[in-house]
């Protein structure tokens, strides 16, 4: 994930410089560094690809926009459900066929970014071990999960 979060900082940075400089060639340079950062991410094989790179693109570009909320919706949707190919879940809805990628559940994780309100929560360094805990405690339970059915 970091390296996603990488190339997707180096690409909204020369993006940044583009939008204050707001010279044809700043745009041009901008708009090349974020292609190749999406390359990169596509052939290093950072965590999602191409498309990690690019929701990290999507965000800073839709941030300020008036209606924020519908473009980073349609940006998530698009490069999660629309482009996204991988496993997908099978299901018939009133008698037609119908898959779902279960990348596209992604989506879901608009609703507390959008809840967000800059502002730090409730807790202390009780919170702050158990937020850090979570990740590594939760992939290991799934770990030892798949291990004992399988």
């Amino acid at each position: 994930v970091l390296f996603t979060l990488l190339l997707g900082l180096w690409a909204i940075s020369a993006l940044d410089k583009a939008r204050k400089r707001r010279t044809p060639g700043a745009v041009v340079k901008g708009a090349a560094t974020a292609a190749v950062a999406c390359l990169l991410g596509a052939v290093g094989m950072v965590d999602y690809g191409a498309k990690g790179v690019m929701t990290v693109i999507a965000f800073y570009l839709f941030r300020d926009f008036p209606m924020a909320w519908a473009a980073q919706l349609a940006a998530m949707t698009a490069l999660n459900v629309v482009w996204f190919k991988g496993w997908c879940l099978s299901l018939t809805l009133a008698g037609h066929p119908f898959e779902f990628p279960v990348q596209g559940f992604a989506v879901l994780a608009l609703v507390p970014i959008w809840l967000y309100n800059g502002k730090k929560g409730p807790g202390g360094r009780w919170a702050q071990y158990a937020a850090y805990a979570f990740y590594p405690l939760h992939q290991l339970v799934l770990y030892l999960l798949f291990f004992w059915l399988r």
